[in-house]
């Protein structure tokens, strides 16, 4: 199986897109403030892809109120564009943000972004921050990196 994307990989794959707002939106958050950093899984395509489509029905259907029609729309196009992509593993990064977590879908072999969604975020990265310590704390384990324009300040192990 493949090994998994570094941010370092992830930046350089996201700097090749230029024609999608979201992700040059995104690489500008990268490069001038803090994220959080979720080297992620690599599940089987088919796998994920199901996985994925079956949250965004549920998401539709008992929790609608909750989300945007934009975040729905973005999250269900790039399910069937993993459903339609031809591979058979795949990448899933985070990237959380002051105001967004994107969803990053990864051929590995290529280092191709497949597909990508966001959706807007409850809690700030604060928040995140001290749930990952205290996650930490109970002896369980998270693998989130904190970067602060490309440059990494804290990794959670």
């Amino acid at each position: 199986m493949n090994e998994k994307l570094t941010f370092d990989q992830v930046l350089k794959g996201l700097e090749k897109i230029t024609e999608h707002t979201s992700i040059k939106e995104l690489v500008w958050v990268i490069k001038n403030g803090d994220i959080l950093f979720s080297p992620g899984i690599i599940q089987e395509k088919k796998n994920l892809a199901s996985l994925y489509k079956l949250r965004v029905n549920i998401k539709k259907e008992l929790q609608e109120d909750k989300f945007s029609k934009e975040e729905l729309d973005n999250w269900n196009s790039a399910v069937n564009e993993l459903d339609e992509y031809e591979c058979i593993f795949v990448n899933l990064n985070m990237i959380i943000t002051v105001e967004k977590i994107y969803f990053l879908f990864w051929d590995n072999k290529k280092v191709k972004l497949i597909s990508s969604f966001w959706l807007n975020k409850e809690q700030s990265l604060n928040e995140s921050e001290k749930n990952y310590d205290i996650t930490i704390e109970k002896g369980y384990s998270v693998s989130s990196i904190k970067y602060s324009k490309t440059i990494k300040v804290k990794d959670w192990k």
